[in-house]
């Protein structure tokens, strides 16, 4: 067995697997409706998801650019 050793690339690695997880879960749980919220409640709950999917993907691109200059 091989132990993990931390490094930068092998971190940023992780929390991109992680975060383009994250992301296609919030898609899945926004489309899925799974609260079955109606009409405001369900433009709201929409509108939470988004704003985190867009943090999420921005956090995503900045790691990107950071894998590809380093």
């Amino acid at each position: 067995m091989v132990d993990y050793i931390p490094t930068h690339d092998r971190d940023l690695d992780l929390w991109i697997v992680q975060l383009d997880g994250l992301i296609k879960h919030a898609l899945k749980l926004r489309d899925a409706n799974v609260m079955k919220y109606k009409k405001n409640m369900k433009k709201a709950f929409e509108t939470g998801l988004d704003m985190m999917i867009l943090l999420m993907r921005a956090m995503l691109d900045e790691m990107m650019e950071e894998k590809k200059d380093a």
